[in-house]
């Protein structure tokens, strides 16, 4: 049985609420740009920030003021992978 490929669409609200200027409603957010969207909330997240998901949340923030050369670029890119395979399903995440 050969394999199908299913082309699925992704569409979220944009956090602008800017309105579309011809039908007058809330813009939208298409494909990538709302899975980069999604991306973009998780990693700023903090872990236990969502009440009704403690787990959900990244401590990505803790190292914004960290020096680069320190060592700290291999465990942020965990944490964004961890991130992203526990809670973005859209998106494939593959080893170093």
């Amino acid at each position: 049985m050969p394999l199908e490929n299913i082309s699925r669409g992704f569409k979220d609200i944009s956090l602008s609420f800017l309105r579309h200027p011809v039908t007058n409603d809330i813009g939208t957010l298409t494909n990538e740009d709302a899975i980069k969207r999604s991306v973009v909330n998780l990693v700023r997240t903090r872990v236990g920030e969502r009440f009704f998901n403690s787990l959900l949340g990244s401590n990505v923030e803790n190292y914004f003021f960290e020096l680069a050369d320190s060592g700290i670029v291999d465990p942020l890119q965990e944490e964004i992978k961890t991130i992203i395979a526990n809670f973005e399903p859209r998106i494939i995440v593959t080893g170093k």
